[in-house]
């Protein structure tokens, strides 16, 4: 008896100074930047600039709605949400529906398709300067996303204020004849609030290079407008 109560002292012993395995805070991995929860959706206002040799720049400007839809399993074994992607030119016309993808999340990455290719959007956890192969998981070749402005907050239009957001910039290329910047910002809790997409070319003669003048390209830029849940 003396024997068997010594080994059960000896085992709670051993047992209290064994180390436990700590979960990650997946709050402060970050996870929450990109919230993934069925019937979730964004709307977006969109200003889009199409600059031509030719012809005056031709400014669209219309709205672009995304809603989680149901729950299955996607790549890699890994859960997926369907999402579709809705358009409409006005605030008074109905949605219609432009195309549709799946987005995945789990505590090292989020990865979306769009178009019939898949990208690494964000990764886990959080780090100012971190970058990653957007690319991985298409055909596109290697190309380094990188997260900036980590945790920082961010003014919206100057309406809007976020207290925690972060940049993710998948390009950012420019010189005195080009630029070529794609950047996403995203905050807690809610997902992205903003894309820009640039691909000018600027004027290059000797008359006007370095003055911003545009001679063709695209100027793409994507604001929240509101957010929810069905």
């Amino acid at each position: 008896m003396k024997n068997n109560f010594i080994f059960i002292l000896i085992f709670s012993l051993l047992w209290s100074c064994t180390p436990t395995k700590e979960e990650p805070n997946l709050r402060e991995f970050g996870l929450d930047f990109y919230p993934l929860e069925e019937n979730f959706f964004w709307e977006y206002d969109v200003k889009e600039t199409i600059y031509t040799l030719i012809n005056a720049p031709v400014v669209l400007n219309y709205q672009i709605r995304e809603e989680l839809k149901e729950l299955f399993i996607g790549l890699d074994n890994l859960p997926a949400y369907r999402y579709e992607r809705y358009k409409r030119n006005t605030s008074n016309e109905v949605w219609v529906i432009d195309s549709t993808g799946f987005v995945q999340k789990n505590n090292s990455f989020v990865r979306k398709s769009a178009n019939n290719y898949t990208f690494v959007k964000l990764v886990f956890p959080l780090q100012e300067g971190k970058t990653w192969n957007g690319n991985a998981y298409n055909n596109l070749g290697a190309k380094d996303f990188q997260m900036k402005d980590v945790r920082k907050s961010y003014q919206l239009d100057n309406t809007q204020n976020f207290s925690q957001t972060l940049k993710v910039f998948q390009v950012n290329d420019s010189s005195l004849v080009a630029l070529n910047r794609r950047v996403e910002i995203y905050a807690e809790d809610i997902g992205m609030i903003e894309a820009s997409y640039k691909t000018l070319n600027f004027c290059s003669t000797s008359a006007c290079v370095g003055q911003g003048v545009i001679r063709f390209g695209n100027d793409y830029s994507q604001k929240l407008k509101r957010y929810g849940k069905l």
